[in-house]
């Protein structure tokens, strides 16, 4: 029917966003384990 649906998981932490605001940076690290989480699904 030519929509898009995106499903989010509930984080208890906050989205990336409000982290990325409260951090000021993501460590390459986490953000790499962020990458391979999100790639997994």
């Amino acid at each position: 029917d030519g929509e898009i649906s995106i499903c989010m998981e509930y984080m208890d932490g906050g989205s990336l966003d409000l982290i990325l605001k409260k951090a000021g940076r993501i460590p390459e690290p986490i953000l790499g384990t962020i990458t391979l989480a999100v790639s997994y699904f």
